[in-house]
């Protein structure tokens, strides 16, 4: 007959587990661990720190992780917002802000609240996207424009080709295509290279986006 097919889910997926400062490998289940969403219908999907706080974000739902010492002891609070997070790599911090990308659109902490960013590209935005592929989405930070581009996939494609970029000074958006699907992005700098935003391509290439030089990441013999 045909083999059964059987997967394993966790009885309580938004378990936040923890170790003990400088003992990263040092695990104590049975204490060192808190459920963070109560046994709510959401799923964690991504984590940062702003304002000194820990922040739990979850598909369309997020709370606030305070604590001193302990995270046993921590106050856990709800923010009053249907935001929320595609993944962990859908999470930006620049220049001392945190932005976020999720079903509810694009967003940023300010203070102890979100604030939507995207209301004026939502419309064209869910007429593009394919949000079933939104564990292949990701975000980026370009210094130099002063911008947060997020990818994600097209309806009827199979990987993220386009982005949707916000310029953090002026608060406008743009659209932006590529050929080749981006599977990654970070941004990186050091003593050698300037701090620059790394597009990572399905082909193995990786590009550094805003250098002069005109055939990065490629074969000389490329345009």
């Amino acid at each position: 007959g045909a083999a059964n097919t059987i997967r394993v889910f966790h009885p309580q997926p938004d378990m936040l587990l923890w170790s003990r400062a400088g003992l990263t490998e040092s695990w104590k289940l049975s204490t060192w661990a808190r459920r963070v969403l109560q046994g709510g219908s959401d799923e964690p999907s991504a984590l940062f720190s702003a304002y000194g706080t820990l922040w739990l974000v979850g598909q369309h739902s997020v709370r606030t992780f305070d604590y001193t010492n302990d995270p046993a002891a921590a106050k856990l609070e709800a923010v009053p917002t249907e935001m929320g997070a595609y993944n962990q790599r859908c999470i930006v911090q620049a220049d001392g802000r945190s932005f976020g990308f999720g079903q509810a659109g694009a967003w940023e902490v300010q203070g102890r609240n979100l604030t939507r960013i995207s209301d004026d590209v939502e419309i064209q935005l869910s007429a593009l996207i394919d949000t079933a592929q939104f564990e292949d989405f990701h975000g980026t930070y370009d210094p130099y424009e002063r911008s947060v581009t997020w990818y994600f996939t097209r309806t009827g494609d199979t990987s993220p080709k386009d982005g949707i970029c916000y310029f953090t000074e002026t608060n406008q958006w743009q659209f932006v295509s590529y050929r080749q699907a981006i599977r990654c992005s970070t941004t990186y700098g050091s003593a050698t290279y300037p701090y620059s935003p790394y597009l990572g391509d399905v082909n193995g290439w990786v590009w550094r986006v805003g250098d002069d030089r005109p055939a990065d990441g490629l074969p000389s013999t490329m345009s």
